[in-house]
């Protein structure tokens, strides 16, 4: 019967953890609709986002990552969370060396809330940093279930914008070979390219990216899960 209590106890106070979190998040997200009064965009050639006013803090973010950073140190003050995401190789082979073979990812905390993400410059080759601001913005602000750790996002692009999302030849130069490739002809998403990460460090979940493309070698589609969370974009041209 103790066992019995102390598991209903657990499961409690578990559960009560997990709604403050995702109370922390939804206010985090609503943020977005008033991007310049909450955040500031520097930095180059990285992409810095500072927060402005606060809410999440270190043990929502790593609940949300599902693993602690591979390193935390203290930083002038603060306190320095790095990832360092390091591409999976294929089945039967080896990664041939990439520009993204691994990819940081850096995260200020002060007085244990995060204050500053900061994107590298590898990733910006990617997706410049207008395009992934925007992309950003619009999945925080989409569709989404976060007891079911879903989220799906429509992201409609002007032309400009929608002119720098990165083709499939960049695309592979700079991730290098995929984990696996699906050809589909006869769909709207003619290419499937799969790459597969993991954080450096203990208990870090893989991370699956999805990158689908169409007949123009246009960018369509991008899942990414880890763990039992998943986002869904997909990316449209305006009229």
């Amino acid at each position: 019967m103790r066992s019995a209590s102390r598991l209903w106890l657990l499961f409690l106070g578990s559960a009560l953890l997990s709604g403050c979190v995702y109370y922390r998040v939804l206010t985090f997200r609503e943020q977005f609709c008033f991007f310049d009064k909450h955040f500031t965009v520097s930095g180059e050639p990285d992409l810095s986002i500072e927060l402005k006013n606060p809410i999440l803090t270190k043990d929502d973010v790593f609940f949300l990552m599902g693993s602690s950073p591979t390193e935390l140190r203290p930083l002038a003050g603060e306190e320095e969370g790095l990832y360092l995401f390091e591409q999976e190789d294929p089945a039967g082979g080896t990664v041939a060396p990439a520009p993204m073979k691994t990819i940081p990812l850096s995260l200020r905390f002060n007085r244990e809330k995060l204050t500053r993400v900061t994107i590298p410059r590898i990733f910006l080759d990617l997706f410049p940093r207008e395009v992934l601001i925007e992309i950003l913005c619009q999945t925080a602000l989409a569709d989404s279930s976060l007891i079911q750790r879903k989220i799906f996002a429509t992201v409609p692009l002007d032309e400009t914008l929608y002119s720098q999302l990165p083709e499939k030849q960049k695309a592979l130069s700079l991730l290098g070979t995929p984990f696996k490739r699906y050809r589909n002809p006869g769909v709207r998403s003619k290419e499937q390219f799969i790459y597969k990460f993991r954080a450096r460090g203990k208990g870090s979940p893989l991370i699956t990216a999805r990158l689908y493309y169409s007949e123009e070698d246009l960018l369509k589609k991008l899942e990414i899960s880890w763990g039992d969370m998943k986002v869904e974009i997909v990316l449209k041209k305006t009229p």
